[in-house]
Order: structure tokens, then C-alpha cells, then sequence
């Protein structure tokens, strides 16, 4: 019996490996390729769809703020070119989100006009504070851009850092002529009071940030206040900006191992005192070696691969993040009569006790079944249907799927007569809890023990979201390349 040729193991040579393709992973990835560095970027897997059915269903809510009107997002864009396809790729949210009170129901709609004419429909005798207090809302978000424009060190990791986090923010108060409070300590909100259209952006605040706990004035005068601009949203079987960034990645100096339906699994990393070396992939017989490494993946996933003992340098940093709350779903796959006309496709649900946490987001798409041949089967016109609420990090996710049921029953009266597919997924991981985060919305520091490692996953910058995964991936880049200065020979 003949047999079978192997070809020998070789080792290659990069100067970054990115371990995982998560936004933040994937746009540090892009900007080194683009800066003229061999990158390697391993997709590890990241929020994939899943599929029940036959039908594809999103591992999370779609919506998202518009890159525009986020600095870090637009810097990044404009330096790969990749403006134009980022309009593409996120497609505006049309009608605006709808929030649905128990008594009043109310369009957020990003035209001025239309939303003060909304105000004075359900709160005629309250509209003009209202409209005031969004006004404030706007303003303070105006004063976070600034901010992050200046691109200060988040979080800061030592004296300069702190030096240069404190100028930022008077460079933006300066900027916009507020005080330097409105970054660090004053509610943005304050103005609403305790009306329950301040419950309502608090709970939106929730399903489009990633930090746990008490809501810092940045995170919710920035994920709010862009929010008022309107949202944007992507389809639940695609990731269209990550497809972008990893284009770009292969495009230039780049190469990409895995796919969001194929990833990557990682067998091993090795490490040599504090540097990391190289990475073992299933399915390969090479080493893949690198000068600087970038996280994209949450930190206790390095543990996993990591050898004996070499885990532990990074279990105090580690021990700044936990599991924070989770989001409890449940799809629905619905024929077209289901949809009430006055149902747009997202519509946040609040609850009578007026607990931001209580709120349930729902959010239509179009319904699309497993793909096969690389093609999504064509469907009759079903839709998709996905509820989304808080649910404890640990215990009984019973409260949340009755909140679920009692959402879906509200927004779809009578849907079940036009069922065509359920299902509740796991609990899906949604929130991280960080100990004292820097400015209300930083959790760990870009820079890790190991020296050549650098982190650019959601645990960097959790409480802004979208803009905060985008802001860690470009800090892990301008970090990579002040790295790749020195003369760092491998081992």
C-alpha cells in the first residue's frame, strides 16, 4: 500500500497575528496590512449566525449607530477606504425606532420635525421640556465626540496616559464650550427627569453598549445621543463591516486563516518568558510565528491555549472583567400577515414597572434559511422575528422569557396563528462587569503583561459599543507599529 505524502512542517514568519476577527481584531488587522506589515489574521469565530430549522437567526440584536457621526470609526474607514462600503453596509433603519410604552407609543425619529411633532402627540404638556432635554442630550454627545476625536489613551495605563486623558477632555470642553463635567459627571439625562422617555433611552442604551452596572454619563450620552441621529442595522445571516476590514486584510499584506462559518480552531500558542511565539492551527501542519500579537478574542480564551503556567501572568488583569448579564432571545418565523401595519422593523418594548431593564427590544428581518452552495435559499416572504431582553449572568432565566412572551404578545397580536418556526436559544453572553472603569466605560488595558501582546476585543472599551470595539482595534494598531520600531528578533 502506497503511502500518503506529508509535506513537512515549515514555519511562517508575520509580523503581526491578530486571534480573532471581531470588529476591533479585524480593523487593527486592516490599518497594519495598509501600513505596510505582513499580518496573519485567525479567525477564531466570532458572534456567527445560527441556525434552528432551516432558518438562519442573528447571534445578537442588529442594531448599530451610523460610522459617520463616530470619530474613531470615521478615521479608520477613511485611511482604508472603505467609507463608501460602510454606507453599504449598514443599512438605515427605516422607519425610525418605534418605542412602545403601555399608554403612548412613540417614533425616535432622527428628523427634528417629525420627532417634535411626536412629542407634542403623547406629552402635549411636557413636549417642550421634552424636546429641551434631548436637545441637552445632543449637545453632551457633541462634547464625547470631541473628546474621542482626540484619540486619548482608553483606558489610560500609567501617568502620560492619565496626562493625556485629562487634555482631551479639556481640549473638548474647550472645543464646544461646556464644562469638563460633561464627559466625566454630569447625567445627560438629567434634563428628562424620571419620565419614561429617559427609562426608554437608558434601555436603549443597554442593547447597543457592552458594559454592565450603572451607566457612565459617555457611554449613554454617546450611545444615545448618535442613536437620535437614527440606527442603522445588518441582516442576521451576514457581518458585512468585519467582511470588509478582512478584505482588506488580504488585499495588502495580509492573510487570512478561517471563516465566520469555518473558523479557525487554535491547538496551541506558545510562549517564552513574556513574549508569546507561535500559533499552532488544527488542520495545519506549520507554526505560524509573529513579532506582536493582537487579542481580538475575550482574554480567558488565551488560557484555553496557552501552555501550563503561562496563563497565569495574565490573571490580574483578567480578574478586572466578568460575565456581566445576559440577553435572553426568542425567534419567531412568521408569514407577512403576522406583521401589524404599524410595526417597523424595530420597536423597543417597555414594561409598566419602568425599569430600563424590563425592556425588550424586537426587531424584524426579513426570515432567510441555511445557506447551501454559498447561496441563502430564496424564501415567500416569510419574516424573522427576534425579541431581546435582559437576563441575570447566572440563575433563572424565567422572569426574562415572560417578559419575552408578554413583548411578542403586545407588538404581534394573534402572531401565533401565523407561526411557522420557533425558537429559544441559549442565553446569549451580552454585558461584562469591569471594576472601576476608567471614564465610566474602559474596561482592560490595551497593553497585557506579555509584551508583545495587545488587546483589541470588546473587554477594551465596552460601555461605547460599535464606536468602543472600533476605538480598541485602533489603539492595538498605532500600539503594534510603536512595537514593530524596535528590533525584536524571534525566537
Amino acid at each position: 500500500m502506497a503511502s500518503t505524502f506529508k509535506p513537512p512542517a515549515t514555519q511562517r514568519v508575520y509580523d503581526v497575528c491578530v486571534l480573532g476577527a471581531s470588529l476591533g481584531g479585524a480593523a487593527a488587522g486592516a490599518l497594519l496590512s495598509r501600513r505596510g506589515f505582513r499580518v496573519l489574521l485567525v479567525d477564531t469565530g466570532a458572534e456567527a449566525p445560527r441556525a434552528s430549522g432551516g432558518w438562519l437567526l442573528p447571534a445578537g440584536p442588529v442594531l448599530l449607530p451610523g460610522t459617520r457621526l463616530l470619530p474613531a470609526a470615521e478615521a479608520m474607514l477613511s485611511e482604508l477606504g472603505l467609507v463608501a462600503d460602510a454606507a453599504r453596509a449598514l443599512e438605515p433603519l427605516l422607519p425610525d425606532l418605534q418605542l412602545l410604552f403601555p399608554r403612548q407609543r412613540l417614533d425616535l425619529a432622527r428628523d427634528a420635525g417629525h420627532l417634535a411633532a411626536e412629542l407634542k402627540r403623547e406629552w402635549r404638556g411636557d413636549a417642550e421640556r421634552l424636546a429641551r432635554g434631548l436637545e441637552a442630550l445632543a449637545a453632551a454627545s457633541d462634547v464625547g465626540g470631541h473628546f474621542l476625536k482626540a484619540a486619548p489613551p482608553l483606558p489610560p495605563g500609567g501617568f502620560f496616559d492619565g496626562f493625556a486623558l485629562r487634555k482631551a477632555i479639556k481640549l473638548a470642553a474647550q472645543a464646544t464650550g461646556a464644562p469638563r463635567a460633561a464627559i466625566a459627571g454630569a447625567d445627560p439625562l438629567a434634563a428628562l427627569g424620571d419620565h419614561p422617555l429617559a427609562t426608554a433611552l437608558l434601555a436603549l442604551h443597554r442593547f447597543l453598549g457592552r458594559l454592565d452596572g450603572p451607566p457612565a454619563p459617555l457611554s449613554v450620552s454617546r450611545l444615545c445621543g448618535v442613536a437620535l441621529h437614527g440606527l442603522h442595522r445588518v441582516g442576521p445571516a451576514s457581518h458585512p463591516l468585519e467582511e470588509a476590514l478582512r478584505r482588506k486584510v488580504s488585499e495588502t499584506r495580509g492573510e487570512v486563516l478561517g471563516t465566520p462559518a469555518e473558523p479557525a480552531r487554535v491547538e496551541s500558542v506558545s510562549a517564552e518568558g513574556n513574549r508569546l511565539g507561535a500559533v499552532r492551527v488544527a488542520g495545519s501542519p506549520d507554526s505560524y510565528l509573529a513579532r506582536a500579537f493582537v487579542l481580538a478574542a475575550p482574554l480567558r480564551w488565551l488560557g484555553t491555549v496557552l501552555p501550563a503556567g503561562a496563563a497565569d501572568r495574565g490573571a490580574r488583569l483578567q480578574a478586572r472583567i466578568r460575565p456581566g448579564r445576559r440577553l435572553a432571545v426568542r425567534h419567531l418565523v412568521l408569514r407577512p400577515a403576522a406583521i401589524p401595519p404599524g410595526l417597523g422593523p424595530a420597536a423597543l418594548v417597555l414594561a409598566d414597572r419602568g425599569d430600563p431593564d424590563d425592556a425588550v427590544l424586537v426587531e424584524v428581518a426579513p426570515a432567510r434559511r441555511e445557506p447551501k452552495k454559498g447561496q441563502a435559499e430564496p424564501t415567500e416572504g416569510e419574516r424573522l422575528v427576534s425579541a431581546w431582553t435582559l437576563a441575570p449572568a447566572e440563575g433563572d432565566a424565567g422572569p426574562a422569557q415572560a417578559r419575552l412572551a408578554a413583548a411578542l404578545a403586545e407588538a404581534l397580536p394573534f402572531h401565533e396563528r401565523h407561526l411557522v418556526h420557533a425558537a429559544t436559544p441559549a442565553l446569549v453572553p451580552h454585558l461584562v462587569s469591569v471594576d472601576a472603569p476608567a471614564v465610566g466605560v474602559c474596561g482592560l488595558t490595551v497593553q497585557t503583561p506579555w509584551k508583545n501582546l495587545l488587546l483589541a476585543s470588546h473587554e477594551v472599551v465596552p460601555g461605547l459599543g460599535l464606536e468602543g470595539d472600533l476605538y480598541a482595534g485602533l489603539q492595538a494598531a498605532a500600539h503594534a507599529v510603536a512595537l514593530l520600531g524596535g528590533k525584536v528578533k524571534l525566537r
